[in-house]
């Protein structure tokens, strides 16, 4: 190799060609020398074109070795001028190998920029290549984006290819363009499958920022069921995001359901994915647990998870039965590693079954196992299922330790659940002072507004004292948002059957008639009508009923409220005997929309049950449910 090296710098030309040649092929073997690189560099000015060629080639091989130098990098950026075209497609090409060893420049931007409008088809190509590895690196221009737009419709397949995928890296840093998505979509349909997945890749990308084309759902149906497994691993991602965003089809999620036996465990593992999303708007049916199920024993630990995960959801946003799930999920706490990616979404799902109910009592452990060495969306979601399964009666006096020493290493803000799990053991009455100096030690900041529910919620139900009250009182002169959720808090007193004349009498004391009466001024948001049992007077209860109704026959409020609404009527007629004949009413105008059928048909026969509202009527819509199933 020594010797070599020697000969690229030889005055004949055709030597110095060869040589280049044989010490990239070399390379190309894995058998490198760390002075063939600064010789190299050097020939990078030959004024043969040949040599440059081979040049470019071998400084190519190395950077693909994980072999770079600095100063190869500037040398590179000078050659995307070159005259040749087979040099500069080579150069772009070498560059973004460098790129994906980290090694970038932004002021080789602007040439790149240039590039894009190349002549040659290969140099556009691989132009696109190199912008899109720059993107990652969060060097980015709106001008390459516009540029990059146009190339959508070049006639070579390699540069829509790349360009789809550059595009699709720009959204990942947030750089989108609205202009870019209808022709993004078009390229569902181009005959190049790996056209094909890099649209559908940036489609996906694009969702995740938030900009989204419902009318593209057809196509990506379409594409669920496409020949190249690559396009139906993305194509399930994209689906999944738009279920995320409440955009769901049937005919995809029954795709989908057939795609968990496809052999290719990608396409298994992102169909799970998307499954998973459709759970959370609770549209996976009961036929689908089974399947669920299954995968729990899937070889591919991230199907596992994604199963796990899908389950979860199903759990907290279907009232499906999951005894046969929620099982084989206990079983799982002793089989799953501590990796993160296996050990949070197992973590979530236990706390998401606590939720509905389903509380496993050996969990504790598992959960709280390494909790302070855990990043911090794993202590955030262990603090969850700690809520959840206190709130089940899973509970030792380890809990209040762990809450305590938290709020002593936490930097920032103390997450909402973490509140939560103090109301829960306090409603369990587990050393209520000691919960109580806890909330008490924590500032309300005007950064963390459920900071203020939680405290609120606290010092409500432990104490109902001296203490408590006034600092209630204080709350309920806040802002709207803070308002919010200390009624929630208040809202939270029944539900564990405390002493109901007690907890009537001192909520009218904290509440006052001014703010019973203008409680339909409040904005309704999720943890908002959960437990609305709470607000006791008569006049009140009618006029959060007619609020609520209100938020139902909104066309701007999102299907996972309208959810909980429902599942608020039914609790209210459940703990409290509370219906009301205007809630009826309200059920059967969604009826007509199409909207929530089966969420519709449980409320309307907890109502029959708990015989609210004269039983001919709600027969009556039960009948018209028939008839328009």
């Amino acid at each position: 190799m020594t010797k070599l090296i020697k000969l690229l710098h030889d005055d004949n030309p055709e030597v110095r060609r060869w040589t280049a040649n044989v010490i990239g092929k070399y390379a190309e073997q894995g058998q490198t020398n760390e002075k063939a690189l600064p010789a190299l560099i050097d020939l990078l000015h030959d004024k043969n074109t040949e040599v440059r060629w081979w040049t470019v080639f071998a400084i190519l091989i190395y950077a693909e070795q994980g072999q770079t130098k600095e100063k190869a990098l500037p040398a590179l950026i000078e050659l995307l001028h070159d005259k040749n075209t087979e040099v500069r497609m080579l150069t772009v090409f070498a560059i973004g190998k460098y790129a994906t060893q980290g090694k970038t420049k932004e002021y080789a931007l602007p040439a790149l920029i240039e590039l894009l409008q190349d002549k040659d088809p290969e140099v556009r190509r691989w132009t696109a290549y190199a912008i899109g590895l720059y993107a990652m690196f969060e060097i980015i221009d709106e001008d390459a984006l516009s540029i990059l737009m146009e190339l959508l419709h070049d006639d070579n397949p390699e540069v829509r290819r790349w360009t789809a995928n550059a595009i699709g890296k720009y959204a990942e840093q947030g750089m989108i363009e609205e202009d870019a998505l209808p022709a993004l979509i078009e390229l569902l349909h181009d005959k190049d499958p790996k056209v094909r997945e890099e649209a559908v890749w940036a489609i996906g990308n694009y969702t995740e920022q938030g900009m989204i084309e419902e009318e593209a759902l057809p196509a990506l149906i379409e594409l669920l069921q496409d020949k190249y497994p690559e396009v139906r691993i993305w194509t399930a991602y994209a689906i999944g995001l738009y279920a995320m965003f409440e955009i769901v089809d049937e005919d995809a999620l029954s795709i989908l359901m057939e795609l968990l036996h496809y052999e290719n465990p990608e396409v298994k593992r992102l169909a799970v994915f998307a499954i998973g999303y459709y759970a959370l708007q609770g549209k996976v049916k009961e036929k689908a647990v089974p399947k669920l199920i299954e995968l729990l024993d899937d070889e591919n630990p991230q199907v596992k998870v994604y199963a796990i995960t899908a389950l979860g959801h199903i759990a907290t946003n279907t009232d499906l039965n999951l005894e046969q799930a929620f099982e084989l999920v206990r079983e799982q706490i002793g089989e799953v590693s501590d990796s993160f990616e296996t050990k949070l979404p197992l973590i979530s799902a236990l706390g998401r079954f606590a939720y509905s109910g389903y509380a496993i009592k050996n969990a504790l452990e598992f959960i709280l196992d390494d909790f302070f060495d855990s990043d911090e969306e794993t202590q955030e979601a262990s603090i969850y299922a700690l809520s959840n399964l206190a709130y089940e009666g899973v509970t030792d006096a380890y809990n209040i330790d762990i809450l305590e020493k938290y709020v002593e290493e936490i930097d920032g803000d103390v997450d909402r659940w973490f509140f939560l799990t103090m109301v829960n053991l306090a409603y369990l009455e587990c050393d209520n002072q000691r919960i109580y100096d806890l909330a008490k030690s924590l500032e309300i900041s005007e950064p963390t507004l459920l900071k203020a529910a939680g405290l609120a919620s606290a010092a409500s139900i432990v104490t109902l004292d001296k203490y408590g009250i006034p600092l209630l009182k204080e709350l309920l002169k806040e802002e709207d948002d803070i308002k919010n959720h200390t009624i929630k808090g208040i809202s939270e007193l029944t539900h564990k059957n405390l002493n109901r004349k007690e907890i009537n009498t001192k909520i009218e004391e904290i509440l006052g008639d001014e703010n019973v009466i203008h409680v339909e001024n409040i904005t309704i948001k999720r943890p908002t009508v959960v437990h609305l049992d709470g607000f006791v007077k008569t006049n009140a209860k009618e006029e959060i009923i007619d609020c609520l109704n209100e938020c139902c026959l909104d066309v701007k409020t999102d299907k996972t409220t309208k959810r909980e609404i429902l599942k608020a009527y039914r609790t209210m007629a459940k703990n409290a005997g509370i219906g009301y004949r205007s809630s009826v009413t309200t059920m059967d105008k969604m009826l007509d929309r199409g909207e929530l059928k089966e969420e519709i048909v449980h409320t309307l026969n907890t109502f029959k049950e708990e015989n609210i509202v004269k039983e001919r009527v709600i027969e009556g819509l039960l009948e018209k449910m028939v008839r328009v199933k």
